[in-house]
């Protein structure tokens, strides 16, 4: 199993929707665009494009690369 560590402020795409259970979640939509922000207890800490700061399952993004193409590490 290969484990990916995000590094602050790497792009990040949505790859499904995900529904913030309360006010700390980030609802993300498939497409929407993230900056991570940092990781906390399995969770991601992400900024949407609206400036909504929250966690994120780092399950439900991909990274982007700086060419704007989202890769997968298998």
């Amino acid at each position: 199993m290969f484990m990916y560590y995000w590094s602050v402020f790497d792009r990040a795409g949505g790859l499904y929707d995900f529904v913030g259970e309360d006010d700390r979640m980030l609802t993300v939509h498939e497409g929407d665009i993230l900056i991570i922000l940092g990781e906390q207890s399995g969770w991601l800490i992400a900024l949407t494009e609206s400036h909504q700061e929250g966690f994120v399952p780092p399950d439900f993004v991909e990274e982007i690369d700086d060419l704007g193409q989202a890769w997968h590490m298998d």
